[in-house]
């Protein structure tokens, strides 16, 4: 499997805090099916520079290099990518984003904020990918302005952007977990990611987010999940899909 978000380089965010950390995690990792992770570390373009952001990144890199030398064969067969999770800024249609995409490929990860709808979305993204580079939305089920319109989420998708939910909530809420799973059947969320930040607290999940998809939907949405996050660490195109637009009736989204 692949994770997309997650937070295992050590000592560079509020991910991992050191090498003893980083080493637990990619240990969970391993048990937990996933050998291609993207190294998404934190960026905010409003108080970082991209420049010194990078050296920071390759520093934890070079360490996290050294817990899998140290632990050979066990991490051996993981395929690491640097990448970022970017928080959302009308700045962004400004930078270079290369060096803050999942390495090799033009995905960019991107956080909103989580209280209100960011200013210039539309416009912001547009630009953004006007540039050739390609948004993929970290952890839709915390933005409330998307989930209580998910007409906007269906046009995001249809101007060719990808969403991602966590796996805690698919089996940790069953409420919400209930809701996500319609998004996922919808072609409304196109990757489930870990975004592991520690060992114990939030440690890597995929797997038993990924039970509850199979559940919930059966093996074909899983195996859909599946290929579109390896799509995406590849740097290809996932397979072309339908995004049904859901209809509000009585308060709910059918």
């Amino acid at each position: 499997m692949t994770d997309l978000h997650c937070h295992i380089l050590p000592g560079i965010d509020d991910g991992a805090h050191d090498e003893g950390s980083a080493e637990q995690m990619l240990s969970l990792e391993v048990k937990e099916g996933v050998d291609r992770i993207a190294l998404t570390s934190h960026f905010d373009c409003e108080t970082e520079e991209t420049d010194r952001f990078v050296e920071a990144r390759d520093r934890a890199f070079e360490k996290l290099f050294g817990i899998v030398t140290k632990n050979s064969p066990a991490f051996d067969k993981i395929e690491f990518k640097k990448a970022s999770e970017v928080l959302f800024s009308p700045k962004l249609a400004e930078l270079d984003l290369k060096p803050l995409c999942i390495e090799g490929t033009p995905y960019i990860l991107i956080e909103f904020p989580s209280s209100r709808r960011p200013f210039f979305l539309r416009e912001t993204l547009y630009r953004i990918q006007s540039k050739g580079f390609v948004p993929v939305i970290a952890h839709v089920e915390r933005y409330s302005f998307a989930t209580d319109d998910l007409k906007t989420v269906k046009s995001m998708v249809d101007a060719g952007i990808y969403f991602q939910v966590n796996a805690q909530p698919l089996y940790s809420d069953r409420k919400k977990s209930k809701f996500l799973m319609k998004l996922i059947e919808w072609n409304l969320v196109h990757v489930i990611a870990s975004d592991a930040h520690s060992p114990k607290d939030r440690a890597p999940n995929l797997m038993r987010g990924m039970d509850a998809v199979a559940h919930a939907l059966g093996e074909d949405a899983v195996s859909r999940l599946k290929e579109n996050a390896d799509a995406i660490f590849r740097g290809a195109i996932p397979e072309p899909f339908n995004a049904y637009e859901p209809k509000k009736v009585f308060g709910k989204w059918k």
